[in-house]
């Protein structure tokens, strides 16, 4: 058995930059509870910063999500994305947050969302479940932060707000998906395995 893991299309990405000097947070995926939005809007209400965060999808915590909101004007529901109108949602944002909560799944599961974040050359923050950890090396290629409670993830945010040494993590990122996670280089290791099993 080969394991060929999760992998990024780089041929539809669009990279662009956004020209506003205060950073924009944003999370882009499914509203299930495993995924810790609850605690982000928590965090978020409770930073009273000018900093906006855009959420991207829709799911079951829908009402619930922005219920806990409560119509606070720097927290904005965007709804549901197509797939190929995702680059419209990640160049509105600077920061990619995945608060996911500490379970069985979560530290299994792999999830794609945090490379397609460094593809598009996003800063990613993600919360230190196992699947997550598989992918974020701390300080390295994304940030990394205790998962299940606010205050971890207030403190993250507090801290990247008052960085400036952001883009080597970054390009970090970046340079992890174009050596190593996008589907070119699976369709190599596909290649050899398939090679490998007809001389055999």
């Amino acid at each position: 058995m080969t394991v060929v893991e999760n992998a990024v299309d780089l041929d539809r990405i669009e990279i662009s930059k956004r020209n506003n000097s205060d950073l924009v947070f944003g999370y882009i995926g499914t509203l299930s509870p495993i995924e810790g939005l609850d605690l982000l809007i928590i965090a978020f209400i409770n930073l009273q910063i000018k900093n906006k965060l855009l959420i991207f999808g829709d799911g079951i915590e829908s009402e619930k999500l922005k219920k806990l909101a409560n119509g606070n004007s720097n927290i904005e529901f965007k709804g549901k994305v197509a797939n190929d109108k995702i680059a419209e949602a990640y160049v509105q944002v600077d920061v990619i947050i995945n608060p996911r909560k500490k379970s069985y799944l979560t530290d299994s599961v792999t999830p794609l969302k945090p490379l397609e974040a460094m593809a598009y050359k996003k800063l990613v923050l993600v919360s230190d479940v196992g699947g997550m950890k598989e992918l974020v090396k701390n300080e390295f290629n994304g940030i990394v932060f205790n998962s299940d409670s606010y205050e971890e993830i207030k403190n993250t945010i507090i801290d990247v707000i008052n960085r400036n040494d952001l883009d080597k993590i970054i390009e970090n990122g970046y340079t992890y998906i174009r050596k190593e996670k996008n589907w070119k280089i699976n369709a190599k290791k596909y290649y050899s395995i398939y090679e490998n099993l007809k001389n055999d």
